[in-house]
């Protein structure tokens, strides 16, 4: 999916530290049912959240076999703090309750540029972005 910005580019500082976070977790079909309804309202939280809280978000889906799918997130934050608050209520936390002993998710946590940010709605960027930041060789690592 195309990254979706929830600052504009144009206010991001190009040599400024971000923090970014990647999810993602193998989940078989029979819980897909309690992953997609709880899909929306985490989106929703997400795209509701103050100004110069999240910078944005892309998710990505994939099936593998033999009945299973790997869901993925990537969201870049202004602040470690922000990030942190979010996962810990209201929808997030939530969906992690539905998901307990159903999913294991993993998370891969590094430092980005504000440069380094794909422009909302470009697919490829966006995927640069996400192989960039999964391979861990651009990025700084958080501690």
């Amino acid at each position: 999916m195309p990254w979706e910005s929830f600052t504009p580019s144009r206010e991001l500082v190009p040599e400024q530290e971000y923090y970014c976070v990647a999810t993602w977790g193998v989940l078989s079909l029979t819980a897909a049912p309690a992953f997609w309804t709880r899909t929306g309202p985490i989106n929703a939280s997400l795209a509701n959240l103050p100004a110069g809280q999240c910078v944005g978000t892309s998710r990505s889906i994939k099936l593998v076999w033999p009945f299973n799918f790997v869901a993925e997130t990537l969201t870049v934050w202004h602040d470690r703090k922000f990030s942190k608050e979010f996962f810990k209520c209201g929808a997030h936390k939530e969906a992690m309750e539905a998901l307990r002993g159903r999913v294991e998710f993993r998370a891969h946590r590094v430092w980005v540029t504000g440069s380094d940010v794909p422009m909302s709605g470009d697919y490829r960027a966006t995927s640069t972005f996400w192989t960039a930041v999964k391979t861990g060789q651009q990025f700084r690592e958080v501690v």
